[in-house]
């Protein structure tokens, strides 16, 4: 009788254990989507004039003689914060939309992304190989990544610019707030002390199969890439 008690009294504390992790658990994931939510909801979007957007979270700024400037979006750069490392193609290497040269690297863990236009590498960022900092601290200006002649003017990819820009960059957002709120365990930690609000760089604190996850779905450009 007395080891009968024990048993039952053991499986009633696990019993009631569980139940007490598990809403525990279920409040600590509702406090994250809700601060999830509020951080890139607050997200300053920004597109400044001449700057065209790839479905990839790529750029394309057309300059002088033909000339076209590409780098990283504003969207992206937040998403990974400053990775530890920017594999760039070499000065002369000939990119298409359906070829993934560029390759955002952390640790293990890394994005690959395509050019958003056939064309042949001209110049290629040295800061940034140096410093993958300025990808997310200054997207659009000094964190450009490559200089390249495009083969067919701005052909190969559907580009957005301007208020189109903006509204599909508010729609990324939103999916982006589905995707980190269907994995929220991997990203509990990735949040702030002060208030839960998301850092910069959620990805970094997420597994290679998210990476993986977010590649398909934010910055393939081609079915190929």
């Amino acid at each position: 009788m007395t080891v009968l008690f024990v048993i039952f009294t053991i499986i009633l504390f696990l019993t009631v254990d569980y139940a007490v992790q598990k809403a525990r658990t279920a409040k600590e994931e509702k406090r994250l989507l809700e601060s999830l939510s509020q951080g890139l909801s607050a997200f300053p979007l920004r597109l400044p004039d001449g700057v065209d957007l790839a479905v990839n979270h790529t750029w394309l700024r057309a300059e002088p003689k033909g000339v076209a400037t590409i780098g990283l979006d504003q969207f992206l750069g937040h998403m990974v914060g400053a990775v530890e490392r920017i594999i760039l193609p070499e000065v002369g290497a000939a990119l298409t939309p359906a070829s993934a040269r560029i390759v955002l690297c952390d640790g293990a863990k890394y994005l690959k992304l395509a050019a958003p236009v056939k064309g042949k590498v001209v110049a290629v960022n040295s800061s940034i190989l140096k410093n993958p900092a300025l990808a997310r601290k200054d997207p659009y200006g000094a964190g450009w990544l490559l200089k390249i002649q495009p083969a067919n003017g701005r052909s190969g990819s559907t580009l957005l610019s301007g208020g189109k820009g903006i509204e599909w960059l508010k729609e990324q957002i939103d999916l982006a707030k589905e995707f980190l709120a269907a994995r929220a365990p991997q990203v509990q930690y990735a949040t702030m002390q002060d208030g839960g609000i998301p850092v910069e760089g959620m990805l970094r604190n997420c597994d290679e199969n998210t990476w993986r996850d977010f590649q398909e779905k934010f910055t393939r450009l081609h079915p190929n890439t």
